[in-house]
Parts: C-alpha cells; structure tokens; sequence
C-alpha cells in the first residue's frame, strides 16, 4: 500500500474519531442524569415561587392584559340590557375587581398543588426537557398535571365562593341580566371560571419564569440552574 493511500486512510480514520468526540463545550456543561433531573425539578420550583409571588400581587395582575381576569362572558354584555339595569356598570366593575382579588387570594391555596405535582412528574427525557429555550418542562408539567390541579383547585374554589359576598353578587346580577334579556344569556358557573383562570394564569407565569431562567443569568437563582442552564 502506498504512502499517499495509507495517509488517506488515516485521515479519513482520524476524522470518524474527531466527529464522535463530543466538543469542548459540551464537555464543559455534561452532568450526570441524576443531576440534570435534579435541576429540571429546581428549574420549575423556582418558576413555580416566581408564580406564586406574582399571582398573589393583585395590583400586578389586574394592570396586565395578560394576566387580568374580566367579568365572564364580557363581550356578551349589551348596552341596551345593562342600561335597564340600575347601576349595571358599577357592579360589573365591582364583582370584577372582586374577582382579581379572589384570584390573589387563592394563589396561597395554589401554590401547594403545582409543588406537589412537580414533586410527583416523572422525567423520561431530561436532557430533552433542558435543551434549547422553549418552556418544554412547563409543557410537560401541564400536559401530566393540570387535570388533577384544575380537579383539587376547583373543590377549594367551590368551598371559598359558598355563601361568599362575591358569589351573592355575581349571581343577583346575572339573574338579573338574564330576566331583562329574556334568554338565559349569561350562564358561567363562578367557580368553574375562576378555577379555569387562575391555574391558566399559574401556568402562564410558569412558563415566562421557565423561559427567564432559561434566558438570563440573572434568574438562575440557585448553583445548579447556573450549571445547567448558564452555559446558554
């Protein structure tokens, strides 16, 4: 064989090798399973306390469209039915500042819920879950657990709202809507909507904390979202 031939295949050889050599960088950010399932826990119970602290700041909430819970069935409302409704306007406005701040409230109750079903989500991909910036463990978290959330946090709702001042009102105004309207136009169980909204507002806040931390350094709080995450 001559040489020129043995050079090439050599080269060729040398460059198998090259390719299955993982780079420098990855490396440097490697960690073992344990570990990495480690730090996708601490990546959603660190979003999961940013959640909570901003779902229990009413004035937060209600200044952000996005976070904002409105009076259900808003757009049905009509002019010419709320006009016939003495104070109709100051009431929407009441029950739902009423709403917003129920909603705050209720956060303290939800934050257990979604510690608990984190603690109780298994990870059968985990380095999957900790690639790239999408809120993929936030996704996996609601794809396994928001049914059984949404199930424990509508019981509390349901025992909050009985009897309470805020479901008295809502229900006397949606009468009365209804009797001037002639139709049963407005027909949102309270408690449903409220439990609907604020687990879509927890995950919602979830999923943005997942992405900052995934983002910026300034919110990997802890040594092993540093490690895990840092290197983005």
């Amino acid at each position: 064989m001559n040489k020129p031939f043995k050079y090439l295949i050599f080269s060729v050889f040398l460059g198998i090798i090259i390719l299955m050599v993982p780079s420098c960088k990855e490396l440097e950010t490697f960690i073992p399973e344990e570990e990495a399932t480690a730090a996708v826990k601490e990546l959603l119970q660190v979003s999961s306390d940013s959640a909570y602290a901003q779902s229990s700041n009413n004035a937060r909430m209600s200044s952000d469209e996005l976070t904002k819970i409105y009076f259900p069935q808003n757009d049905d409302l009509t002019n010419n039915i709320m006009n016939k409704i003495p104070g109709g306007d100051h009431e929407v406005i009441e029950i739902t500042e009423a709403l917003n701040s129920e909603a705050c409230l209720l956060a303290a109750d939800l934050k257990p819920l979604f510690d608990d079903a984190i603690n109780n989500t298994s990870f059968d991909d985990v380095y999957y879950l900790i690639e790239s910036d999408e809120c993929r463990a936030s996704s996996l978290l609601k794809s396994r657990q928001e049914y059984a959330i949404k199930t424990l946090c509508k019981q509390i709702v349901q025992t909050r709202l009985i009897d309470s001042d805020l479901n008295h009102e809502y229900t006397a105004f949606q009468n009365a809507y209804n009797i001037i309207a002639g139709a049963k136009v407005l027909h949102t169980e309270l408690n449903e909507f409220l439990t609907e909204k604020i687990c879509e507002r927890y995950f919602y806040l979830l999923q943005v904390e997942e992405y900052n931390i995934r983002t910026q350094s300034s919110h990997q709080r802890t040594d092993l979202l540093t490690k895990v995450f840092g290197h983005k």
